[in-house]
């Protein structure tokens, strides 16, 4: 019974839990723009049509749509001349207010490197290297790529980001590209790693670890072979 329970629940639990985060996320953004989108549906829908189901204009989950054709229209607009010279002139404004500019500029800097990121535009960033640190090899998300000039005039390329290992002791790395080891898991596999402390293994480490035991599994040991002799 024991194990049918444990197989019931890690299988539908996971399921209700992302339900109740979209539930909870068409609830919040309802609550906030709910009131602006009803008036819209009011605007646009005949009265006729919304009268009996939607007599206040209100249709859950609207807003979040809404809001999603919106940052995606004011991305296509950001991507001409004249969208990216109001940008320019809102980066002047904010970086010029005290506590506002550390504030925009740090969300500014983050959106930037994730936008790098899924457009492909930024050659190594967020991927999982393997460092030394401390004598041992951890893994790290790399979150920036520098270039550094050292002692003999000549410069190097280094990865910068974190060892994920949060909340309380994710620390900072600075490592040369040529001394980092590419892994194949990706940041969201890093997350689950670390969140389940190890339990939830990447399939590709899983093939090398079953293969790794199966190979010391085919040595024969110390006492078998003294036995053989």
């Amino acid at each position: 019974m024991g194990r049918y329970f444990w197989r019931g629940l890690w299988t539908w639990l996971p399921l209700g839990m992302t339900v109740v985060a979209a539930l909870w996320l068409i609830k919040t953004v309802d609550s906030w723009l709910g009131p602006a989108t009803a008036l819209m549906v009011r605007k646009i829908v005949p009265e006729w049509l919304l009268a009996g189901w939607c007599e206040t204009g209100h249709i859950p989950g609207l807003s979040l749509v809404v809001t999603f054709a919106v940052f995606t229209l004011l991305g296509w607009v950001t991507s001409w001349y004249i969208g990216q010279r109001l940008v320019s002139l809102v980066d002047y404004i904010a970086t010029r207010i005290p506590l506002v500019k550390v504030v925009y500029a740090t969300i500014r800097n983050i959106g930037k490197n994730v936008e790098r990121q899924s457009d492909g535009g930024a050659a190594g960033l967020g991927k999982i290297v393997r460092v030394k640190e401390a004598g041992y090899e951890v893994l790290a998300l790399v979150t920036n790529m520098l270039t550094l000039p050292q002692e003999d005039g000549t410069t190097e390329d280094y990865y910068s980001g974190i060892t994920p290992f949060f909340p309380s002791s994710a620390r900072p790395i600075l490592v040369k590209v040529k001394d980092a080891i590419d892994t194949p898991m990706k940041p969201a596999q890093l997350a689950e790693f670390v969140a389940s402390l190890g339990t939830v293994v990447p399939p590709e480490w899983r093939h090398k670890l079953e293969g790794i035991k199966s190979a010391v599994a085919e040595i024969p040991d110390a006492e078998s072979a003294t036995k053989t002799a």
